[in-house]
C-alpha cells in the first residue's frame, strides 16, 4: 500500500512538472499577436483600417516596439514606407499632422548614428552629402526632417538599436539619395533650423 501512494505521489509530480515544463515553453515560444501592413502604406499616409491586419507571430520573431492592436496604428501617419507582411512599429508612426508636402515634395526614410539623432530634431534643415568610390559625389540641400525613430532589437536576434530620419524634401532629390542611402554612401549635415 505505500509503494502505491509513493508512485501515485511520484506521478502526480511528474504530472506538475511536465505542465509547467510545456507552460514555460509555450511562453518562451509561443504566440505573439502584432499588426503588420495588408497593404503598400507609403511614408506620410495616414493608416487606415483596411491597410493593416493582425498576424501571429513567434514570440521569437515579434521585435519590441511591434504594434499589438489596429488601435495603436489606425488613424496616424506613417513616417516610413510599409509593404505588405512588415511590421508596424509604434516608434514609427505618428499623430496625423500636416507634414511639408506638396506636388513635388516627397519623404524619405534614412538611417542616422545615435550621434546624429542628439543634432537632428523634427524641423531641422538638413542636406545629404552622396559619393561614389570613384569619388564623385553630390550635396542636397534644404531637406526638413519630420522626425526621428528609434527602433531597440530583440536581445535575442543581436539586440541592435536602429535610429531612422524621416526627411522632407524635393521628389527629384529624394530619388537621387535613394541609392546612395541603399549604399550606405552619404552622411547628414545640418543646415539649421526652420522658422
Amino acid at each position: 500500500m505505500f509503494k502505491s501512494k509513493v508512485i501515485k505521489l511520484a506521478f502526480i509530480v511528474f504530472i506538475l512538472l511536465l505542465g509547467a515544463g510545456v507552460m514555460a515553453s509555450q511562453a518562451m515560444y509561443g504566440k505573439k499577436n502584432v499588426v503588420v501592413a495588408k497593404t503598400r502604406i507609403a511614408a506620410g499616409a495616414e493608416i487606415q483600417p483596411g491597410d493593416v491586419e493582425v498576424k501571429s507571430v513567434s514570440n521569437t520573431v515579434a521585435v519590441p516596439g511591434a504594434a499589438t492592436s489596429p488601435e495603436q496604428v489606425v488613424g496616424k501617419q506613417a513616417m516610413s514606407e510599409r509593404l505588405p507582411g512588415d511590421m508596424i512599429y509604434t516608434d514609427y508612426v505618428q499623430d496625423k499632422k500636416d507634414l511639408p508636402l506638396g506636388p513635388e515634395t516627397g519623404l524619405i526614410t534614412v538611417p542616422v548614428t545615435e550621434t546624429e539623432t542628439k543634432y537632428l530634431h523634427p524641423g531641422s534643415v538638413v542636406s545629404v552629402v552622396t559619393w561614389k568610390p570613384s569619388g564623385e559625389g553630390a550635396v542636397y540641400d534644404n531637406l526638413a526632417v519630420v522626425s526621428i525613430s528609434k527602433t531597440e532589437g530583440d536581445v535575442n536576434m543581436g539586440g541592435k538599436t536602429e535610429y531612422m530620419a524621416v526627411l522632407a524634401g524635393n521628389k527629384n532629390a529624394l530619388a537621387g539619395i535613394a541609392p546612395f542611402v541603399k549604399n550606405q554612401t552619404y552622411r547628414v549635415i545640418i543646415q539649421g533650423r526652420q522658422g
